[in-house]
């Protein structure tokens, strides 16, 4: 064997060196943390850079997280207390960590406030418990323990959670989240703002496809009334069964533009394109006018 031979067998087991070093570095999970320190930084992807035009991963701080998750242990993320943040800090290796295994200690360590409370609410959606809200800590923000509860209760669909909330505004803001997703207009009455409450009915009353909810509204007329809440209700109401009929006759017969019972008939009369429908409005011009807007529409057969 010649010269020649060796030389081109050296290069080959340089070149299988080189993979084999890649391949420990880039894709093997971390056996050390000073594997991690020999990764690059910040490296571009050609493919991502033909879609974005400008984007940088960063294999090093890839590398820590997968260090941390491979032992399962957190207290692994105090030695990243010397690392360039810019990187990897020690606030996103616990916030990373309690992601995978979901851990309140973990949480706890955080010392950036909006990571931290952004942390527990993760715990608390995974693990389906709103005591984890009584850890945040009073600089992570005004409310921040209401805003905790109120969030968990809407992901929870749990209305007993609304009452830890201290703040007025807040709590009413939880109930009215659990009373929508929930269809439950038993929660609006809880609601101390007479307006969100009322409101809270209206939506529910949709949502749920069911007008007597709408009778539980203390003001009969008027906006954010009982009135206004059928004209909504028909309003939504895309299949106008005959029941929408009998919904007009439980709005007021007043003058009003907006919610009466001359504006139900109107309504009913414009989506099912019904001439005689029109004639049930007493208002002269009123009902001239759902004629001919009934006529209008490109629909409509004499």
């Amino acid at each position: 064997m010649g010269r020649k031979f060796w030389i081109i067998l050296s290069i080959i087991i340089i070149i299988v060196i080189i993979l084999l070093h890649n391949l420990i570095i880039f894709f093997l999970p971390p056996l050390s943390i000073g594997v991690c320190n020999l990764k690059q930084k910040t490296i571009r992807s050609p493919f991502c850079l033909s879609i974005y035009g400008n984007c940088e991963l960063n294999p090093r701080a890839d590398c820590y997280k997968n260090y941390v998750l491979l032992y399962k242990n957190h207290n692994l993320c105090e030695k990243f207390v010397n690392i360039d943040p810019t990187y990897y800090s020690k606030d996103q290796c616990y916030n990373d960590y309690s992601f995978y295994h979901p851990d309140i200690e973990s949480c706890d360590r955080v010392s950036t406030p909006e990571l931290r409370l952004n942390c527990f609410y993760w715990i608390g959606e995974v693990k389906n418990d709103s005591t984890v809200c009584e850890y945040i800590k009073n600089d992570s923000g005004e409310n921040s323990k209401d805003s905790c509860y109120s969030s968990l209760s809407s992901s929870l669909n749990d209305v007993n959670i609304c009452e830890n909330i201290k703040e007025n505004k807040e709590k009413d803001h939880c109930y009215d989240i659990v009373a929508y997703s929930t269809k439950d207009p038993n929660i609006c009455e809880k609601i101390i703002n007479t307006n969100l409450s009322v409101s809270c009915l209206d939506s529910i009353a949709i949502f749920a496809n069911d007008a007597s909810i709408c009778e539980r509204i203390k003001q009969k007329t008027g906006p954010r009334s009982i009135d206004s809440c059928y004209i909504h209700f028909i309003d939504f109401d895309y299949k106008l069964n005959i029941s929408s009929l009998s919904i007009c006759e439980k709005v007021s017969d007043i003058q009003d533009k907006e919610y009466s019972r001359d504006v139900c008939y109107y309504k009913i009369a414009d989506k099912r394109l019904n001439l005689q429908l029109c004639e049930n409005i007493k208002d002269k011009y009123f009902k001239y006018e759902c004629i001919a807007n009934v006529k209008r529409s490109p629909n409509f057969k004499e």
